[in-house]
């Protein structure tokens, strides 16, 4: 058996990696389900797979991966906040394991490891780490195609291309397709990229035709039909994305190096202006210029996605910042790659820089994280409702939406107080029904953005209520108290 050696920089790797993983474990379950993960959740409640398609998937707009995975997931380690968010911490846990992994004979060690410390501290990485969406997964198998797609690239001008590097990349790259519709996008940037190499090298062709072919018909398998049956009508007409403005540029590299006031000066600046002729020299030498080069192939992938899809969206918007998150790789290799190009930053000096600027950042942009609740806090709301309910309380909510997505926590909290609380819809109930023959009946609404209590309606409420309160658990969920008459 071969003897696994670790060498003073990788034990360096493990630790942050180590810390990485807890961070991304601490206090999963702190924040309440916003809606998007609401979502998530019911979506995994049902009892059948053919209740899940039916009910959840086919009317999505994103494609079925991550629900599949969430709902076998769930009926393994149940439903609790911890648990359906641990699949994503355990996805972005991976993503930076296999950014060093995957990237072996592609970069010199420094790289490797710096590349992997900026994933493992990135304050967006962590935080979808924590939610239970798709994010962190689609990140996950981004890291794995860009890397294997750059592997790809470097080996085509051999005849034999690797076939482990071939299947992995097939299959990463249909996973991340059928994670989110901009996993799709990354992977037709790289096929796009890698069949311009082929011809320009003349070399694996054939090959590399058949790869984008496999991928493209399974992936197409499932597109066309979601197009045909529910996209069709969802992407006509408007749409909730708006459209984008130079400033989006701004925001978004915030999301990928937070804060940019730190990243910029301390990853970019400072390692191009210490000793700064050397690291140009530097430079020049190992950037020249060749279309399937590692670095140009970066330098590709993250700005001529970025640049051309917000172009599309200045007439069709699309671009929002986390479905980006599919650049994460190319920007923290590039990073790491310029770092690396200063000798003043070689090996130890390098790592530990980076460690301290990453772990810097991470905290400033991180330092409320654990002690306010900024999402949609459902749990406090309906905790309030269950807790408080008796004879005289009657419970709604504002709309067929929030009733529907209130469940999680309503059977959470009739569980937990031994109550047996519905919230019906106040839409469907007549004023009359609510107040006839109640006196000093208390009337609870859950009121959240997604289902805005009708202005008209709550001005009536207001004048047959003696008076009534809003009790504000998030700026866009609150319960509506009203005091009959």
């Amino acid at each position: 058996m071969k003897k696994i050696e670790i060498d003073n920089k990788q034990a360096i790797l493990i630790i942050c990696i180590l810390l990485g993983a807890f961070i991304r474990l601490y206090a999963l379950d702190r924040q309440s389900f916003w809606f998007d993960e609401l979502y998530s959740v019911m979506s995994a409640s049902e009892q059948t797979f053919k209740g899940l398609f039916n009910n959840w998937i086919i009317h999505d707009v994103h494609p079925p991966l991550y629900q599949v995975l969430l709902f076998y997931w769930a009926k393994v380690f149940g439903s609790s906040e911890f648990a359906i968010r641990a699949l994503s911490a355990i996805a972005g846990i991976l993503a930076v394991i296999f950014m060093y992994v995957f990237s072996k004979d592609l970069f010199d060690e420094n790289v490797r490891i710096n590349s992997t410390i900026i994933l493992c501290f990135s304050s967006s990485a962590m935080y979808f780490s924590q939610e239970a969406r798709s994010y962190s997964i689609l990140l996950m198998f981004s890291v794995v195609s860009t890397i294997i797609w750059l592997k790809l690239l470097k080996n085509i001008d051999n005849s034999d291309i690797n076939k482990s590097d071939f299947i992995i990349y097939a299959i990463s790259a249909i996973l991340v397709s059928y994670t989110h519709y901009f996993g799709f996008i990354l992977i037709l940037y790289q096929l796009v990229y890698l069949i311009i190499c082929s011809f320009v090298s003349k070399k694996s062709i054939k090959k590399n035709i058949l790869l984008s072919s496999i991928i493209l018909i399974s992936v197409s398998i499932w597109v066309g039909f979601h197009f045909l049956t529910e996209l069709q009508s969802k992407l006509s007409g408007n749409y909730w994305i708006e459209k984008p403005t130079l400033m989006f540029f701004v925001m978004y590299f915030g999301f990928v190096l937070n804060p940019l006031t730190l990243s910029i000066p301390l990853l970019i600046i400072v390692p191009a202006i210490v000793k700064y002729k050397d690291f140009f020299a530097n430079l020049k030498e190992s950037a020249k210029f060749s279309l399937n080069s590692p670095f140009y192939a970066l330098i590709y992938l993250a700005f001529f996605p970025l640049i051309s899809l917000f172009i599309v969206s200045m007439q069709t918007p699309i671009l929002i910042n986390k479905f980006l998150i599919i650049l994460f790789p190319a920007y923290y290799l590039l990073i790491a790659y310029w770092i690396s190009q200063n000798n003043f930053f070689k090996d130890y000096k390098g790592i530990l820089y980076v460690i301290i600027v990453s772990f810097i950042m991470l905290n400033v942009s991180l330092r409320s994280y654990y002690n306010v609740l900024f999402k949609q806090n459902w749990r406090q709301a309906i905790e309030f409702i269950v807790s408080n309910d008796n004879e005289n309380i009657e419970t709604f909510s504002s709309g067929e939406t929030t009733n529907k997505y209130s469940k999680y926590y309503l059977d959470m909290f009739n569980e937990k107080y031994n109550k047996k609380v519905i919230l019906d819809n106040i839409k469907n109930k007549s004023l009359d029904s609510i107040f006839k023959n109640n006196k000093n009946k208390i009337v609870l609404v859950l009121n959240t953005k997604y289902d805005m209590l009708d202005k008209n309606y709550f001005e009536k409420l207001k004048k047959l209520s003696k008076n009534f309160e809003f009790k504000e658990f998030h700026p866009e969920v609150s319960v509506i108290i009203f005091y009959l008459k």
